[in-house]
């Protein structure tokens, strides 16, 4: 979106979002694996 100029500078305004898969790689004690995976995407 065009803000507007002010002395030959021009200015513009930017929106974004991101989102991101965080898989922490550690140690855990000994229990059952991850078989099943769920996906929600968001609008």
């Amino acid at each position: 979106m065009f803000i507007g100029e002010v002395r030959g500078l021009w200015q513009y305004a930017l929106d974004f979002a991101t989102e991101s898969v965080f898989i922490e790689d550690s140690d855990l004690p000994s229990g059952p694996l991850l078989t099943e995976v769920n996906y929600e995407e968001s609008e």
